[in-house]
């Protein structure tokens, strides 16, 4: 009692599962499936946990370091299959999911509304930013997708779709309206 006890979320393991010569980034992780290797984590669970969280951030970032081309694909592939791609049949009915089906067109128009916000850069720099942001460092993190990672980007998303909505009717707005007319001089002509 009256002691700190250290404690750890595994931030720097899941750090080196997702960033290791072993990581798979196609399928969900699984316990099963070797992301890691076996002798690296026996030697570090030996650890007290301050360090072996020290030691799993160090073999990540020096994979990184060693390998920035492979860990830049790997992170697109991820960011791809966590913030792009719509949850398939399989994943919604394993995961009990309601409502999978409209997530491909939330993510279509999400999409196109980030791509919007790029031509409206100083409205929409910070959305943008954040967006960005979060989806490279989770997904540099990570091991593989998983629909719950997305759940912080929705408010961003549903934003974005909105900005479509908006560009949408302004463009309707336009094209229904009746085109306005001139004011007319009367010239008065005396007869």
């Amino acid at each position: 009692y009256h002691q700190f006890v250290t404690v750890s979320n595994y931030g720097s393991y899941e750090f080196y599962l997702g960033n290791n010569p072993l990581t798979i980034t196609d399928v969900y992780f699984t316990f099963d499936q070797l992301s890691f290797d076996p002798e690296v984590k026996a030697r570090i669970e030996k650890q007290p946990v301050l360090e072996q969280e020290k030691e799993y951030k160090q073999l990540a970032v020096a994979y990184i370091v060693r390998h920035p081309v492979v860990f830049l694909g790997r992170t697109l592939a991820k960011e791809i299959n966590l913030f792009w791609r719509p949850v398939a049949l399989p994943e919604a009915q394993g995961y009990k999911m309601i409502g999978y089906r409209a997530d491909k067109w939330y993510l279509c128009l999400g999409l196109v509304g980030a791509v919007l916000c790029l031509f409206r850069l100083k409205k929409y720099s910070f959305l943008l930013l954040f967006t960005v942001y979060y989806s490279f460092v989770v997904s540099m993190i990570t091991v593989v997708s998983g629909a719950r990672y997305r759940l912080p980007l929705m408010p961003a998303m549903i934003l974005f779709v909105s900005v479509v909505a908006v560009i949408v009717l302004g463009g309707m707005e336009k094209l229904l309206k009746p085109p306005a007319q001139k004011d007319r001089k009367v010239n008065w002509v005396k007869s």
